[in-house]
């Protein structure tokens, strides 16, 4: 099992959860609409957290944001995972970085963890 630093972890949570954030008399949760200057913050959050970690970030032209954990081999196979950073209108805390997070995370603590790839389940 990979374990994560439970500290660092709640610490992304509440820096991204704080882009985008509205007052409570604008009616509470987030607006990261797609394209804006909040999403925008977003998507330079999770650049600056993903190269930190040792992954390498590309910008596409759809401009789909990847983070990438190159393994050395060019043949091995690849896992992907992804979705947004955008939220739906007054978004939940959790809202549009949920699923991004684990292959993010995932990523960097196995290249924390190991220098061999790829590497093999049992």
């Amino acid at each position: 099992m990979i374990e994560i630093n439970q500290t660092r972890f709640l610490r992304t949570v509440e820096e991204m959860g704080q882009i985008g954030l509205l007052p409570d008399e604008q009616g509470g949760g987030r607006d990261r609409y797609s394209f804006s200057a909040a999403d925008r913050a977003a998507r330079a959050y999770f650049q600056r957290e993903a190269e930190d970690a040792g992954l390498t970030v590309t910008l596409d032209a759809a401009a789909n944001l990847s983070a990438r954990l190159d393994c050395g081999d060019p043949e091995a196979q690849t896992v992907l995972m992804g979705s947004h950073l955008d939220t739906v209108p007054h978004g939940g805390a959790m809202t549009g970085r949920w699923a991004c997070w684990p292959g993010w995370k995932c990523c960097a603590r196995s290249r924390i963890r190991t220098s061999r790839w790829p590497a093999t389940s049992r």
